[in-house]
């Protein structure tokens, strides 16, 4: 059992507890009605409640209701706080969370002559800090015209016609560049998954591979991120390891209207989240079989290009 009490709040939203009970010696279960459900240690308890962390907790909280909302109960514990904050990429223009949360509000409607209700406790799922972040966001998709509010109800906007033009554009659109943005675990045993598979394959049908990691820059990563999947044209994603920020770059790219490209070693491919299965993963086994199976899948549907030298 662990050594400390059950916490009595949420360790991540301070208020929001439902209930936490111990999971496994030293871990908690906690059921909160914000971020769901998750698991933590004692030693994440304490560092999360530390000045260090005090002002990203609001990343954490995003980091746990995504998982959730993917049926994943994420573990925190003393040692993953950082890589859990990294995998989160946090908006920094008005406009990409607008965009975000319209997608969000599109994808909800089902009868187009009845809104669809947004839920204030949903403003985890774009990173945002409070209900009053996420409600001057409706507010700002409104000014924009994308959407109209029921005064009555502010969580009920409609979709305007400016707001589905919107969404077509984000859906279809599609970068006229040659850059393929590759999102994979850089962990050192697939080094030769991308070195010997995907790099080579990209490069023989004339897209030039780009991996944050190999990119110089002076900026945060996440932006980094951001900016270099716009920049795109094309997104690999091999969720063998699957990272966290594997599922959110291939959504965002999905979102934007990139072409994604799904991969994974054979024998993980079984782990991916069910909600990803329904995409025609290329499953591989050695990088050679990578390269060639990835080669052929872009020439089969994608535009191609004169080989890069």
């Amino acid at each position: 059992m662990p050594n400390s009490q059950p916490p009595t709040t949420c360790p991540l939203c301070d208020h929001h507890l439902v209930r936490g009970y111990a999971s496994s010696p030293d871990v908690w279960l906690v059921e909160c009605a914000l971020c769901r459900q998750f698991e933590i240690d004692d030693a994440a308890i304490e560092l999360v409640r530390s000045a260090k962390f005090f002002g990203r907790r609001y990343v954490l909280t995003a980091a746990v209701r995504r998982a959730a909302e993917a049926n994943r109960v994420l573990r925190l514990t003393g040692s993953n706080l950082e890589a859990i904050l990294e995998d989160v990429i946090v908006p920094k223009s008005p406009i990409d969370v607008a965009d975000d949360v319209l997608l969000h509000i599109a994808g909800k409607v089902v009868d187009f002559a009845v809104p669809e209700p947004v839920r204030p406790d949903e403003h985890p799922l774009f990173v945002l800090k409070s209900i009053d972040e996420f409600a001057a966001v409706i507010r700002l998709i409104e000014e924009l015209g994308w959407v109209r509010r029921d005064y009555a109800n502010d969580w009920n906007p409609a979709m305007t016609a400016k707001g589905w033009q919107r969404v077509s554009d984000l859906r279809d659109k599609k970068p006229l560049t040659r850059q393929a943005f590759v999102a994979m675990s850089f962990s050192p045993d697939l080094k030769s998954a991308y070195t010997d598979g995907i790099r080579p394959a990209l490069r023989e049908t004339g897209y030039s591979p780009m991996r944050i990691d190999e990119l110089q820059h002076n900026d945060k990563i996440d932006d980094k991120i951001v900016a270099e999947l716009r920049r795109s044209g094309l997104l690999i994603a091999d969720f063998t390891g699957h990272r966290g920020g594997v599922y959110f770059e291939a959504g965002y790219g999905l979102g934007r209207g990139i072409p994604v490209i799904w991969s994974c070693r054979l024998d993980e491919v079984e782990k991916a989240h069910f909600d990803t299965r329904q995409f025609n993963h290329l499953t591989w086994t050695t990088p050679a079989d990578l390269r060639e199976k990835l080669r052929d899948r872009i020439r089969a549907t994608l535009e191609t290009y004169p080989p890069l030298e």
